[in-house]
C-alpha cells in the first residue's frame, strides 16, 4: 500500500482519478519507496489548493460566497441539533420555544442543503431560520441578515450542495454526542473546531476560514445589540456582569471575524498566483 494514496485524495475527485497514480508514484520514487512527513504536507497542500482553484476558479468573490453557504450550514446543523437533542429528551440548551414546524423545516434544510444551494432551498432556510425569533430588535436583525446571506447565496452561488448526505449525518452525529461540551456560541465541538480548522487551512482553502469569520461578525452583532436592548430596558445595574460578557464576546467575535477576513482576502488573491 503506498504511503501517499491517503494524503493525496485531497485533490479534486476527477483530478485524482487522472493523475493520482502519477502523483503517488512519483511520491514514492522521490523518497525510495519511504514515508516523507513533508511530501505528505506538501501534497496535502497541493491538493487544498486544487480543490479551492477548482471550486471558485480562485476568485475572492467565490470564496466569499462559498463561506456564506457554509456559515448558513452552520446555523442550519447547530439549531438541528438541538431539535434532535430536544426530541430525544437531552435538555443541553433549554426547551425549544419555536414553533413545531419549524423544528420540521429545521431537518428539512438541513437534508436539503446536502442536495443543492439553489433557490428552493434557501428560500426553506430563509423562511425557518426567519420565523425562530421573537419581536426584539436582536432577533429581527439577525432575520434580515439571514434573509438577504440567503437571497444572495440564492442568486450569486453556484448551486452546489454543502456536504453529501452521509458526512451531514456523521456531522450531526458528533454534535449531538458531544452536546455536553458547549462552547459559549454553539452545541458540542462545532465552533471551535471550525476555528481551529479554518486558522490551519486559510492558506490553503479560505472557503471554511470566511465562513468562521461571517460567522464570528453576525454574533459579535448580535451580542452588541443583545447588550444594548438590555442596557436600554434597564438591566445595566441589575446585571453588569452579563452585559459586559456580552459585550466582550462581541468584542472578540469581531476580532475573530475581521482578522480572518483579512487573511481570507489576502491568501485568496495569494493562491491565484502559485
Amino acid at each position: 500500500m503506498s504511503h501517499y494514496r491517503l494524503v493525496s485524495r485531497a485533490y479534486p475527485a476527477d483530478y485524482w482519478e487522472a493523475h493520482g497514480a502519477e502523483i503517488v508514484a512519483t511520491a514514492n520514487e522521490l523518497h525510495d519507496d519511504h514515508w516523507s512527513f513533508r511530501e505528505s504536507r506538501q501534497l496535502l497542500a497541493n491538493g487544498l489548493r486544487t480543490r479551492s482553484l477548482e471550486a471558485t476558479g480562485g476568485s475572492v468573490r467565490q470564496v466569499w460566497i462559498s463561506g456564506l453557504t457554509i456559515a448558513v450550514f452552520l446555523i442550519v446543523i447547530q439549531f438541528a441539533t438541538a431539535v434532535v437533542l430536544d426530541f430525544i429528551g437531552v435538555d443541553e440548551f433549554g426547551p425549544l420555544v419555536e414553533p413545531g414546524w419549524t423544528r420540521i423545516g429545521a431537518l428539512a434544510s438541513l437534508a436539503a442543503m446536502s442536495i443543492s444551494t439553489r433557490w428552493p432551498t434557501m428560500l426553506v432556510v430563509a423562511i425557518v431560520l426567519g420565523s425562530t425569533g421573537s419581536s426584539s430588535s436582536q432577533d429581527w436583525l439577525f432575520t434580515v441578515l439571514i434573509v438577504g446571506i440567503c437571497g444572495t447565496i440564492a442568486f450569486a452561488g453556484r448551486g452546489r450542495r454543502v456536504m453529501s448526505p452521509i458526512a451531514m449525518l456523521v456531522l450531526l452525529g458528533v454534535l449531538v454526542g458531544s452536546s455536553h461540551l458547549f462552547f459559549v456560541f454553539g452545541p458540542g465541538l462545532l465552533i471551535p473546531a471550525i476555528l481551529i480548522v479554518s486558522v490551519v487551512l486559510v492558506r490553503f482553502d479560505g472557503r471554511l476560514a470566511a465562513a468562521t469569520s461571517i460567522y464570528a461578525g453576525i454574533t459579535a452583532i448580535s451580542m452588541l445589540v443583545f447588550a444594548l436592548d438590555r442596557g436600554l430596558m434597564g438591566a445595566a445595574r441589575s446585571n453588569t456582569f452579563g452585559i459586559t460578557t456580552e459585550l466582550f464576546i462581541s468584542a472578540v467575535s469581531a476580532a475573530v471575524a475581521v482578522s480572518l477576513g483579512f487573511a481570507v482576502t489576502r491568501y485568496t488573491r495569494q493562491l491565484r498566483h502559485l
